[in-house]
């Protein structure tokens, strides 16, 4: 039986030495917050010499393991305990135990270079996220799992997206269609020069918030870096719908993927509908599921093979724009809906983070806060403008719809902005308005103004206004401060 094996009576691991003294309260947040800290002071510098730990017979082995089968096991061991707190206290110890031995092990997924680097960076989120949210994200969840792939090197981690190192070779082109062989064999020995390596870029299927422009440049920067100290990597590969150049008419908040894949010397070719890449594409968006079940939209899946001559000529002129560029207009990158639009600094100039699905207001919003010299943010849901509001920190104003899709609600998501930034303005809006709604108790707890969605830029504009307190000339009248 593996060292940290727990027993089914919810007992505590062995080989986690130093965890005595949470039997009591086995999920308590301020004991799970001390272990936290134990195991960061273990890791701190990050020195691998310094570092003596248990278990790690039990990781050696899980490391071996293929990554369907470490996703069960961790599945499995989360629900050995029924009981939340002494779960929550499990995967503490877990995560503490992975932690440690990923550093005292200095990883290098797939033996790469740079390998260990990475794994380092992703501790320390590790653990700053931990400490914030009270807990390490649960083991039997996506993100969790995607967590202690990485620790055990089967995963390397290139920032929101992940990679593993597939060697494409003369016997992957015995896996598809004749006609797609072809194509892909001239692929593989005029751009790749010949079979070999490459990174094999996935998403992992969590909430849109983290798909931003900004994000998606950024993971090739540190896989350029990669392949640069790794001169076996042949290309970068992905597969998926999100490459399908028609999600940039149905969901332009994606636009930039398509927009960025398909530059710089991308190859990008279809592969085809199936029910997976349907499952893919219309589990998130409900604009999506209802295209496609009238008929309207047929989730695809492209590929995109970027060799890697391209991605190092690519990385080497970012690279010499940054060193030697004035204040130029923004890339069509940092445009991208989702992204923070770069406006020249002003006194005056707020931060407006407007919510919405429907892309059309999504563009009349950002196009008329811009036009009043503010910044804007745009997102379709809360979770992505919960991570906006992380990332951006402090916000002026809030125009939110109540109702928010995948179950998402605009007072809760109020609430969060205002304890976050307790001077913010908030206005939600609505198509299904009647006089008694906009007094309802909780939007007044939200301390939000609740008004019908303005149907134009003209009016999202005097919106704005009001809510900032600048005083617009009418006929001798003056709008004065709401909110």
């Amino acid at each position: 039986m593996p060292e940290a094996e727990s027993d089914r009576n919810g007992s505590r691991p062995a080989g986690t030495g130093g965890a005595s003294r949470f039997n009591a309260r086995f999920g308590g947040r301020d004991e799970r917050i001390a272990l936290i800290n134990d195991v960061e002071a273990a890791v701190e510098p990050l020195d691998a010499g310094l570092i003596a730990i248990g278990s790690a017979g039990y990781f050696d082995a899980l490391a071996q393991r293929p990554n369907r089968e470490i996703r069960l096991e961790l599945i499995r061991r989360s629900g050995i305990y029924a009981d939340e707190d002494k779960k929550l206290w499990f995967e503490t110890v877990f995560y503490g135990n992975a932690i440690r031995w990923a550093v005292s092990r200095s990883i290098s997924p797939f033996g790469l270079s740079g390998g260990d680097e990475l794994v380092r960076r992703r501790v320390r989120m590790l653990l700053d996220g931990a400490k914030e949210q009270g807990r390490f994200p649960p083991l039997n969840s996506l993100l969790g799992q995607v967590n202690v792939l990485v620790l055990v090197g089967r995963l390397i981690p290139l920032g929101v997206w992940h990679a593993d190192l597939y060697d494409f070779s003369y016997s992957t082109l015995l896996r598809m269609k004749p006609r797609d062989a072809a194509r892909f064999a001239k692929h593989m020995i005029w751009s790749m020069n010949g079979p070999g390596p490459v990174l094999k870029f996935f998403l992992p299927p969590q909430p849109n918030y983290h798909v931003i422009a900004a994000d998606y440049v950024a993971t090739h920067r540190v896989a350029a870096d990669l392949m640069r100290s790794n001169p076996r990597i042949r290309a970068i590969f992905q597969s998926n719908w999100y490459l399908d150049p028609e999600v940039a008419e149905i969901s332009p908040h994606l636009a930039f993927l398509s927009r960025f894949a398909t530059s710089h010397g991308s190859i990008i070719g279809k592969v085809g509908s199936d029910e997976e890449v349907v499952r893919e594409s219309t589990w998130k968006s409900g604009n999506r599921k209802r295209l496609y079940e009238s008929g309207r939209y047929v989730p695809t899946r492209y590929y995109r093979l970027w060799p890697r001559d391209a991605v190092l000529l690519w990385a080497d002129s970012t690279h010499a724009q940054a060193a030697t560029a004035q204040p130029a207009a923004p890339s069509v990158a940092s445009q991208a809906v989702g992204s923070v639009s770069p406006v020249a600094p002003a006194a005056a100039r707020k931060v407006v983070l407007v919510v919405d699905e429907d892309s059309r207001f999504q563009r009349l919003a950002s196009e008329a806060v811009k036009a009043e010299g503010h910044q804007v943010s745009v997102a379709g849901d809360v979770a992505m403008a919960l991570a906006l509001v992380a990332r951006i920190r402090q916000v002026d104003l809030l125009i939110a719809t109540i109702a928010l899709p995948n179950g998402g609600n605009g007072v809760r998501l109020a609430q969060e902005v205002r304890r976050r930034s307790p001077d913010a303005s908030v206005i939600l809006t609505s198509n299904y308005l009647d006089g008694g709604d906009a007094g309802h108790a909780a939007y007044k707890m939200a301390g939000a103004r609740v008004l019908t969605k303005p149907r134009n830029k003209q009016e999202i504009v005097q919106l704005v206004r009001a809510a900032f307190g600048v005083a617009e000339e009418k006929s001798g009248a003056t709008t004065q401060r709401t909110g």
